[in-house]
């Protein structure tokens, strides 16, 4: 969620004489950005003209930031004596490359003193790609600025009626930066034009600069940055620059609303005589001192507006015209201004990045720093880790009134919610999204599934528990997916299309292969490779394909038949007709022994390795698959029971030619009638095992007691044909 900008005033004109005796001309300084966060601001620059008349091919000035500051903007702003502005320049940044700079705009003052002459003329340009491409401290220079030498009616006066022209012009670089030591919430305005103002001793000419939106002043105060040309150090008297609340007002020299008399005063720029062609730095040092003719960069400190202990008299509110402005005042001399950056640090009552005026905007808690407890401080939620660059890919801005804004069951920091989510995302709460090595990058708190594999962020971290060997948290049970990797077995499948349905878990019973584990099936063949060559890679083969995990297409792999101690190559090791595992082989055996294919042969299996596994002296394969009796217990002799009808005589000895059928001088293994004469006994049901509903080669086999009447036992059934291949789904 981003905070909106506050809206500006737009800029006003105020004088405190009637229009007629007003000597004002050219564009007025109006809002050119506006800018709301951690943001501070540098001017440096210097005259391009000295003090004995030269006119300098380029000069320069040094600039020293912070060692981590990080650029937001960049302007470049040249002006001087010129009847037709000078729209392309030099600049030379830190590292030595030079480019040439072409005016987004320039605007002119005409003949300010109504003499035919004085045209001075401001250009800018934003220079932030180019500045942005070195380091930020060190030396800029600026070339090729043409200004007038001649011609010009206003000067210095040096006799009774007498002026020496005196032409002027320099050049200021505006940087606007970010800080990451500096988390104050701050408004900043940069107002531009050329205006020139020129007053006596008795007439006042005073211009409302800057206007700021509601704002609570803090004890750190702000600073302001004031680039004028023509003003002259010799000349004083009733030069000012004033905060006011609401529009400064009054008709002497200092507005009746003001701040305080000297708050933009200092050793370099006493009351009265603030526009003398002084270039200072943030220390207030007088820099570049041979350079100067007629420009002037001065930034003051605003930290002596704040009154301690008195939120009342620190806030500007709209009601009742209390709005914070800035104004210029002059009276004895001609000076043209041409940039006010004003920086104003607002309340932040608790330390979160953003201001109490803020918070009451975004309905963030003024008095808690982390208004969701996700970890991150409200402001660095609302801006990002880099809000110098908002379009940084690793800069995060999230809700700082919801935990999990992507909603992965995943917290936006550090902290966890109970109820809500889990931290965390961003594991170092700093709004930037850690990258790198998977082990040590951090998932995307504005993307619910950071690897796009298809499975959302909090179930691989949270929820994942499947079998494989995969194990990217130990200290959870089962294994986890890896939330930065798409494919975390390397085996040629993302995660969610191994996981179809999204949840988390293994389901072999949907076909799925294991995420965690590159061969799901154990058959020496990795996943993804199975499925591109038309193979199954949860090993369900339907027939002899050649599958290395189950040579001879019985559904055992290998590993399972030397558990059993069956041949992987031969389907029917006993050669009873029945296929050592659950599936049929066409033309060789029927499905199957081992039904459950767990490679090991249990109480409700016929043994893959003994044709007659009750030895009865019938074979598995003739009583599942051949027998044809009359008797009451249906066609067929159990291969588990050697006395089918519990007459007290083996089913072979009943079935001497051990055919699976009923001939003459035989008896029926499966009635018990036949011998001694007795009446037919109802036996109770023999149930061996309850399957579910089987697929046998394409016909429908049913569970005890579903069967028809004409169906076969149960236990008939336990080897009957093979189920049908089952296919992954696409």
């Amino acid at each position: 969620m981003k905070s909106p900008l506050r809206a500006l005033l737009p800029f006003v004109l105020l004088s405190a004489v009637p229009a007629a005796a007003q000597r004002e001309s050219g564009a007025p300084l109006a809002v050119v950005h506006a800018m709301q966060g951690p943001f501070q601001h540098a001017v440096v620059g210097s005259s391009l003209v000295r003090s004995d008349g030269t006119v300098l091919p380029s000069a320069g000035a040094t600039l020293a930031l912070p060692p981590r500051a990080t650029l937001a903007m960049a302007e470049l702003y040249w002006m001087g004596s010129r009847a037709a502005p000078d729209d392309v320049v030099t600049l030379r940044r830190t590292d030595g490359a030079t480019a040439t700079v072409t005016a987004r705009s320039c605007v002119g003052a005409e003949d300010v003193a109504g003499r035919g002459g004085d045209d001075y003329f401001s250009c800018r340009a934003d220079v932030t790609g180019f500045v942005g491409g070195a380091g930020l401290s060190g030396r800029y220079e600026v070339g090729g600025v043409d200004f007038d030498t001649a011609g010009l009616a206003y000067g210095e006066n040096v006799g009774a009626d007498e002026y020496l022209n005196i032409y002027s012009g320099g050049f200021a670089l505006l940087i606007v930066y970010s800080d990451p030591e500096d988390n104050y919430p701050r408004l900043l305005q940069v107002l531009s034009g050329i205006r020139a103002q020129d007053g006596t001793d008795t007439v006042f000419v005073r211009s409302a600069v800057a206007a700021f939106d509601d704002l609570e002043l803090s004890e750190n105060g702000g600073r302001l940055t004031h680039v004028c040309i023509e003003g002259d150090p010799e000349v004083v008297g009733n030069e000012r620059l004033d905060l006011c609340r609401g529009a400064c007002a009054g008709t002497a020299a200092v507005p009746t609303n003001t701040l305080r008399r000297d708050l933009l005063t200092g050793p370099q720029n006493p009351e009265g005589g603030i526009f003398n062609e002084t270039i200072t730095n943030e220390s207030g040092q007088v820099s570049n001192v041979t350079l100067q003719n007629g420009i002037d960069i001065d930034t003051y400190d605003l930290a002596a507006a704040y009154v301690p202990g008195n939120r009342a008299a620190n806030q500007f509110f709209g009601a009742g015209g209390g709005l914070l402005h800035v104004s210029s005042t002059t009276g004895s001399e001609m000076v043209a201004h041409a940039l006010i950056v004003v920086e104003i640090t607002d309340f932040d009552g608790d330390g979160d990045g953003l201001s109490n005026v803020e918070e009451g905007e975004l309905g963030t808690d003024p008095d808690d720093p982390d208004s969701d407890d996700d970890g991150i401080l409200d402001g660095t939620e609302v801006r990002g880790g880099n809000p110098a660059n908002p379009d940084d890919p690793q800069n995060r801005i999230t809700d700082p009134l919801d935990p999990d804004t992507d909603d992965d069951l995943l917290c936006d920091g550090s902290r966890s919610v109970t109820g809500v989510c889990t931290g965390g995302e961003d594991a170092n709460d700093n709004g930037l999204r850690e990258t790198g090595e998977p082990d040590t990058a951090e998932t995307d708190a504005l993307d619910a599934d950071s690897d796009d594999d298809g499975l959302n962020d909090g179930l691989e971290v949270l929820s994942g528990s499947y079998p494989g060997p995969v194990d990217h948290d130990a200290g959870r049970a089962g294994s986890q997916t890896n939330p930065l990797d798409p494919d975390t077995d390397d085996d040629g499948l993302s995660d969610g299309a191994e996981d179809d349905d999204r949840d988390g878990r293994f389901s072999p019973s949907l076909d799925e292969t294991d995420p965690t584990d590159p061969d799901t099936d154990d058959g020496g063949e990795a996943d993804g490779s199975e499925v591109v060559n038309g193979r199954d890679p949860v090993d369900f083969p339907a027939d002899d394909n050649g599958n290395l995990d189950d040579p001879d297409g019985d559904g055992l792999t290998n590993a399972e038949e030397a558990g059993l101690g069956t041949d992987p190559n031969d389907p029917d090791s006993d050669d009873d007709r029945l296929c050592d595992g659950p599936l049929s082989v066409a033309g060789v055996c029927t499905g199957g022994e081992d039904r459950d294919r767990d490679g090991r042969r249990d109480a409700d299996e016929t043994d893959p390795n003994d044709t007659d596994t009750d030895d009865d002296g019938i074979g598995d394969g003739v009583e599942v698959l051949d027998g044809a009796y009359p008797g009451p217990l249906g066609p067929r002799t159990n291969p588990l029971d050697p006395d089918t009808d519990d007459d007290g005589a083996r089913d072979g000895a009943e079935d001497t030619d051990a055919d699976g059928a009923l001939e003459d001088g035989e008896t029926d293994p499966t009635d018990p009638r036949d011998l001694g004469g007795q009446a037919p006994v109802t036996p109770p049901p023999r149930v061996v095992d309850e399957p579910e509903p089987l697929t046998v080669l394409g016909s429908a086999a049913w569970a005890c007691g579903a069967a028809p009447a004409t169906a076969a036992p149960v236990w008939v059934l336990l080897g009957l044909a093979g189920l049908a291949r089952r296919r992954r789904r696409g």
